[in-house]
This record gives structure tokens, C-alpha cells and sequence, in this order.
């Protein structure tokens, strides 16, 4: 309980430092993950460089670079061990009883006298009752934990989506090939596929 305490104490220090709307950093520099050396342009060094998840690694780099961010990306961290630490004794708590009422009900089956199994039947209906209403609060609480946990999942991907594609742009800003290197391979291609024509036309039969 005191490792609960003190995660928690740690995120909510941190909720207070970080009260200001966040506001994405618009740099006009190219992503530092997507410079690439020249000559070293191949897709297969490119596809390890970035180990398929190209938006993972943008924000990575963007999480280095900006303060704020990565004390986000803590508080994400830290929530999902604070939840995990919680809900874990909670599930241990849910499952122990249920193992009871499971063998309370076998013991139940047990029992040859019909009449006393009649008698003890509704005290343990009763019983399982209470019980429930005593941890509704619990379960109430448990799956409003659990629908918060698939907003957050989103509102992650999102932030990294909108992190990361102002870096993309400037990628794609700043690196866009010249034309005039495409255009200059093109008329090279043109021109040796006309000068091997005289050498790869069937020539004409007589008739």
C-alpha cells in the first residue's frame, strides 16, 4: 500500500507542475530519425532504421526533446503500474470469493437430508446477496477504471498521430527529391531506349 501511496502522490506532483494547455512544437527542421546518410537510401537500411513503426520512433524523439511531453509519457507510465498494482489485489479479493461461493455450493450438494439442504439454501442465497450489494461500489468503480483505460489508449494514439505528423511534414517539406535529378534519369532512359531500337526491331521480311 505505501508503493500505491507514493506512485500516487508522484503523478498527482506532477498534474500540478503541468497545468498549461500543451500545445505541439511546429519545428521546421527535419526529424533527426529520418536522416538518412547519403548513400545509404536502400529500403532494406531503411526498414530496420525504423523498425517498421515510423511513428514510434518520431515520438520518441519528440518525447526527448520536449519537457512536457515526456512528463506526460511518465504519467502514463506510472498510472498504468498504479492501476496494475490496485486492481491486482482487487482481482485476488473477486476471485477468492468466488472459489468460496463455489465450494459453498458443493458442500451444499452434499448435504443428503433434503430438508436441511432446503433450510440452508436460502441462508446462503442471503448471504451471497449481501455480499454483493457490499461490493457493487467496487464493481461500479472497477469497470468505470476499465472504460477510462480504453479512452486513455486513445487519447495516446492520438497524441502520438498529432506529435508526430507536423514532423512528417517537415520530412516531407524539406526532403522532397528535385525534380530535376527524376527528370534527368528519365530522358536518360528515353534516349538509350531509342538508340537500341535499330539493334532490337525484327527487321522486315521480303515478301
Amino acid at each position: 500500500m505505501n508503493k500505491l501511496l507514493l506512485l500516487l502522490l508522484a503523478i498527482l506532483s506532477i498534474v500540478s507542475c503541468n497545468k498549461a494547455d500543451w500545445q505541439i512544437k511546429d519545428e521546421e527542421e527535419t526529424p533527426e530519425v529520418l536522416t538518412v546518410e547519403k548513400g545509404d537510401l536502400n529500403l532494406s537500411s531503411l526498414s530496420k532504421r525504423y523498425d517498421t513503426d515510423i511513428i514510434q520512433k518520431l515520438f520518441d524523439e519528440a518525447v526527448d526533446k520536449d519537457i512536457r511531453l515526456k512528463s506526460i509519457v511518465n504519467r502514463i507510465e506510472k498510472m498504468d503500474e498504479l492501476k496494475k498494482d490496485s486492481l491486482k489485489e482487487y482481482h485476488t479479493y473477486v476471485a477468492t470469493n468466488q472459489k468460496y461461493w463455489t465450494a459453498l455450493d458443493y458442500y451444499l450438494s452434499q448435504i443428503n437430508d433434503t430438508t436441511l439442504s432446503q433450510k440452508l439454501r436460502p441462508i446462503v442465497d442471503t448471504l451471497k446477496r449481501n455480499h454483493e450489494n457490499n461490493v457493487a461500489g467496487l464493481k461500479s468503480l472497477s469497470s468505470r477504471i476499465q472504460a477510462n483505460e480504453r479512452t486513455l489508449v486513445d487519447q495516446e494514439i492520438m497524441m502520438k498521430i498529432l506529435v508526430t505528423e507536423p514532423m512528417m511534414r517537415n520530412y516531407q517539406r524539406n526532403e522532397m527529391p528535385d525534380i530535376k535529378a527524376l527528370e534527368s534519369v528519365k530522358q536518360g532512359y528515353d534516349l538509350l531506349i531509342q538508340d537500341m531500337k535499330s539493334y532490337t526491331e525484327w527487321p522486315k521480311q521480303n515478301k
